[in-house]
């Protein structure tokens, strides 16, 4: 078997081990959901239904799976009229111990939509770029990638 993409459905508790296993195989593409209060927050919850699952993991060996199966994290929130919006993207750089180590590229504005923030790191935005990314459109010019 050789799958184009990978779907975990909705992350709630030891799943998560087959889902890091799933996604760091190789295919490109793939995804899952988790209920999470911020971007950041999704590494804790993340952490946690890892460490009570029947393998038990350790924080570092949690991070280190997440890190190699996780590219970025889309955080949904609500604007004032009720519609759920992009709040938060943060892109997964690596894991170091305890921590995983991520840029927030988008961030709430002022009014609760994602505005940019940190830029992409130039490997990343190459790697985006070569699927098909259009790093001259308005929307990356501030990163500076457009010339």
């Amino acid at each position: 078997m050789s799958p184009d993409r990978v779907i975990v459905g909705e992350i709630r508790g030891a799943e998560v081990i087959p889902m890091c296993n799933a996604m760091s195989q190789g295919n490109d593409g793939s995804l899952s959901t988790i209920h999470a209060s911020t971007s950041r927050g999704v590494f804790t919850k993340l952490a946690s239904y890892a460490a009570q699952s029947p393998e038990r993991l350790t924080l570092e060996a949690t991070n280190l799976m997440v890190a190699s199966a996780v590219h970025f994290v889309v955080h949904l929130g609500w604007d004032a009229a009720g519609r759920r919006i992009i709040d938060s993207v943060r892109e997964v750089i690596d894991a170091d111990g305890a921590q995983i180590v991520s840029n927030e590229v988008y961030r709430p504005g002022p009014d609760g939509r994602a505005v940019p923030a940190t830029p992409l790191r130039t490997e990343t935005l190459a790697d985006l770029v070569a699927v098909g990314l259009d790093a001259q459109s308005a929307a990356f010019q501030w990163w500076g990638a457009a010339s």
